[in-house]
């Protein structure tokens, strides 16, 4: 059966590249979507051992499996039917969301300052503050997001220097209130220290992200993504591998198949690509639903343990190799 490895020693040295940054009491590490494909309570387990306390999920329901793990967890979209566990903290995206929270619970403002997809705007921060008093809720915390902090292009000071005006204007009026802009490409750039955490997700799985005039920092990817064989046979010159007829050898070959495809999440890839596994050895022929083919008899194979170059291939990014791999594969801490 297919499988995935979790390196703990990379992702403790991660944490120590980050430690170079902001304190371990600032890491919320981004468990949403399966912890990018990681393992949800695998990498929660993780993180506590290591000394994260505070995590941010997707929804109510990831956050409610790993609620015994962290000392805040900020669910970034859904909205409960009933009052939530008091280490769990509940965006506001929009002025209907606040409406719909269930009362007393805690909440985090969203504030869009450019990158116009989430949160409310500035003109709504009074507004947000009347609603969160009237039902009794108990605001935790006030954040935005950056939208192009990978890139120079101006646009993160631009939205960090309107950021901060809203930091010091609410600071005047409320106290006990968290602040926090920088997921993991601004962690980078920006000086975090006027802020409460700092939101973590790729970097701590080994990747980012960053301006070329940005020194990156030494990351080492988590997943290693393993197959295992499920037969074996001599293919002779000439004779076809795999669906379409699309693959002819050139020689006679050893070829075992593996148990990994699309339907656990691998990309599938036009014929004009190929595809090399980690040890450099090419997928040979279309990937199927469940397979993929290999020169070779060996009955486990890496078939990556960094998605980067597999990235550039599929003319994507990092993030989505990731997410797509399905939570079904068993994941192996190491």
């Amino acid at each position: 059966m297919s499988y995935c490895k979790i390196n703990t020693k990379n992702f403790s040295a991660n944490i120590d590249e980050i430690l170079k940054h902001v304190s371990i009491n600032k890491i919320a590490i981004v468990l949403k979507n399966n912890a990018y494909g990681h393992g949800l309570i695998e990498m929660a387990t993780l993180a506590k051992k290591n000394g994260i306390m505070h995590a941010v999920v997707i929804n109510y329901d990831e956050a409610l499996v790993i609620k015994e793990y962290f000392t805040t967890i900020l669910v970034l979209s859904g909205i409960p039917d009933s009052k939530v566990p008091s280490n769990i903290h509940l965006s506001i995206n929009d002025l209907e969301n606040l409406r719909k929270i269930p009362m007393e619970s805690k909440v985090e403002i969203k504030i869009d300052t450019g990158m116009h997809r989430n949160g409310i705007s500035t003109e709504q921060i009074d507004d947000a503050f009347r609603i969160i008093k009237s039902k009794k809720l108990k605001l935790v915390g006030v954040f935005t997001h950056f939208s192009n902090a990978f890139e120079d292009d101006g646009s993160l000071n631009v939205q960090k220097n309107k950021f901060d005006k809203i930091k010091k204007n609410i600071s005047k009026k409320y106290s006990n209130i968290r602040f926090h802009c920088s997921s993991s490409p601004s962690l980078f750039r920006i000086d975090n220290s006027d802020y409460d955490i700092v939101r973590v997700g790729i970097a701590l799985y080994g990747y980012v992200d960053l301006p070329k005039s940005i020194k990156k920092p030494s990351l080492k990817p988590v997943l290693s993504l393993w197959a295992e064989k499920v037969s074996s046979r001599e293919v002779l010159k000439g004779e076809s591998i795999g669906y379409g007829n699309t693959y002819r050898t050139d020689k006679d070959l050893l070829v075992s198949t593996y148990d990994i495809g699309y339907g656990n999440g691998f990309f599938r890839l036009p014929d004009s690509k190929k595809i090399k596994i980690s040890d450099g050895r090419f997928i040979l022929g279309r990937i199927s639903m469940n397979n993929i083919s290999v020169e070779g008899f060996d009955n486990n194979i890496c078939v990556f343990n960094d998605v980067s170059e597999l990235a550039k291939i599929h003319n994507t990014i990092s993030y989505e190799i990731l997410c797509r791999l399905s939570s079904n594969i068993i994941k192996r801490i190491e």
